[in-house]
């Protein structure tokens, strides 16, 4: 990525929700207002946070989600066992699309397997993008979604995605570099990503010449 890693407004972090998932099944607890409890359990709950929960991880209880989401009307709970849940990233946050005032959509994105997507101090992106018996066509679906589509779910809802809803203020022109896929045994490929980016297309008219 052409990003800075140091520079707050050149950072990025966000989930990305596939639209075949990428294979992985998740826990996912659920710190919802009682009212909700029945409606969040049906949207695909396997915990519903309360007292006992937390005092369990607060006395050292190894949690068995991973991925945590709250209302906000949560937090103020949560932040008991911060020291806890921080270490293993599971402190619901705004920007994973995590801490929410709708936690139903939340929580059905988690079912569906997100990607985190968080640039590392040599300024790449790793994302998993699905298991190799998924076929072609699907993954492909996915790293198409990934990079640069904005797909309509059955919630009605947009997902965010690298190309534009998670891209940084401070983000120049040229924004993807280059782009690589293997699987975890496999040597790299390149690939072209995104015909948005001047440079795919010089790529592209070099192929084709």
């Amino acid at each position: 990525m052409n990003l800075d890693p140091r520079k707050m407004n050149e950072n990025i972090r966000g989930n990305v929700v596939l639209p075949h998932g990428t294979g992985k099944k998740y826990v996912v607890a659920a710190f919802v207002p009682h009212e909700m409890r029945a409606e969040a359990k049906a949207a695909g709950a396997d915990i519903l946070g309360d007292d006992a929960l937390l005092k369990a991880i607060e006395s050292g209880v190894k949690p068995t989600f991973q991925v945590c989401i709250a209302t906000p009307d949560q937090m103020r709970k949560l932040i008991l066992v911060g020291k806890q849940l921080g270490p293993l990233g599971l402190i619901p946050n705004p920007k994973m699309g995590t801490l929410t005032e709708d936690p139903i959509k939340a929580i059905r994105e988690a079912k569906r397997g997100p990607v985190m997507v968080k640039l590392n101090e040599q300024r790449d992106i790793m994302a998993t993008l699905g298991k190799v018996s998924f076929g072609e066509e699907k993954i492909f679906e996915n790293l198409k979604f990934c990079i640069c589509l904005t797909f309509m779910l059955d919630d009605r809802s947009l997902i965010q995605q690298l190309r534009d809803d998670l891209k940084p203020e401070g983000a120049k022109e040229q924004y993807f570099l280059k782009a690589f896929l293997k699987t975890t045994q496999s040597r790299s490929y390149q690939i072209l990503i995104d015909d948005k980016e001047p440079w795919v297309n010089e790529l592209k008219a070099n192929l084709q010449s």
